[in-house]
């Protein structure tokens, strides 16, 4: 099974290498060994159809979704959270570093204090 380690920024003038780091450094803490990234120089209001993002829920074998922060999914809150809800229906846990939280609980149920993080957290982020 895989670990998609995701970083986006809103523009090219930015570099993802901050964001590369830190999710190398979580995916190694928490015991993630086969990783793959997946970056993109886009803006977080851009349509979630229209990045890499959404590749994830049609890939094989993929167990992990991790991000720096729930704005990196995006800044439209419906979307955001449509996309939490369908990775955690295809069982890919998400993993946001920023608050070492997961979407699914080691026994396999959905963590229900991380959604209500996320609710949060991507309703501040719309914009």
């Amino acid at each position: 099974m895989k670990t998609i380690l995701y970083m986006r920024v809103s523009d090219s003038h930015q570099n993802l290498a901050r964001q590369k780091k830190e999710l190398l450094q979580y995916a190694k803490k928490t015991g993630a060994t086969n990783t793959e990234f997946i970056s993109e120089k886009i803006t977080g209001i851009a349509p979630i159809q229209e990045r890499k993002l959404y590749q994830v829920l049609s890939m094989k074998d993929i167990e992990r979704l991790i991000v720096e922060d729930v704005d990196r999914l995006g800044r439209d809150a419906a979307e955001v959270l449509s996309m939490i809800k369908e990775l955690t229906q295809r069982k890919i846990k998400l993993s946001v570093t920023r608050y070492g939280i997961d979407t699914i609980l080691p026994n396999g149920e959905e963590n229900p204090v991380a959604s209500m993080i996320f609710s949060i957290m991507s309703t501040l982020f719309e914009q």
